[in-house]
């Protein structure tokens, strides 16, 4: 079940899939090449996480996997970062402003 935003330095809970931005992780019975599969590995079993980043961490961050410490935030590239779109006049908290991309000219 997911909670909270999978940046460690964010606080903001999980409320709606329509926020943010959701990853699906699929993984599968890695082993040694070196033994032979165990039963559950010839089975091809595969087990799906999920992680969800917020609206506002999105737009700087994404996941990547590292095989030492699991699914990680990294800076996303200058270019690819987001921008929260123009807050309209009758919208008065600008957190409810949906993030745009916007293309390079």
């Amino acid at each position: 079940m997911l909670h909270k935003c999978a940046n460690p330095d964010c606080k903001n809970p999980f409320l709606k899939l329509s926020e943010g931005k959701l990853f699906l992780v699929e993984s599968g019975g890695s082993r040694d090449a070196d033994r032979a599969p165990s039963e559950w590995e010839r089975r091809n079993v595969r087990r799906v996480e999920y992680f969800w980043l917020c609206n506002q961490c999105s737009l700087s961050v994404t996941l990547a996997f590292e095989k030492e410490r699991g699914m990680v935030t990294v800076p996303l590239p200058e270019e690819m970062r987001r921008r929260p779109a123009p807050v309209s006049q009758g919208e008065k908290d600008p957190d409810t402003a949906r993030p745009l991309l916007y293309k390079r000219a």
